[in-house]
């Protein structure tokens, strides 16, 4: 899990970094860091809670499922938090 965490946070940071210029820091560090981690975890933890190992097809479609998920909430999050603003 701990190798999965950095892999996906290197990730991030890889998308972050040229992300960043178009859209600011926020709103691509913190979702792509955040969908890094939670996609790399889980695909680290389902062989271990299975007990069957899993192929790179399924860990890469899976990945960007939980990935997008991830970039859903923090977005959905954000709107609602901005529109509570006055």
């Amino acid at each position: 899990m701990v190798a999965g965490m950095i892999m996906g946070m290197i990730a991030g940071l890889a998308i972050a970094t040229l992300l960043t210029p178009l859209f600011g820091s926020f709103e691509v560090l913190m979702p792509s860091s955040l969908a890094g981690m939670v996609a790399a975890m889980v695909f680290a933890m389902i062989p271990a809670m299975v007990g069957a190992a899993i192929g790179w097809m399924e860990i890469v479609w899976g990945g960007a499922l939980v990935g997008l998920l991830c970039l859903l909430v923090t977005y959905l999050l954000q709107a609602r938090l901005c529109g509570e603003v006055h």
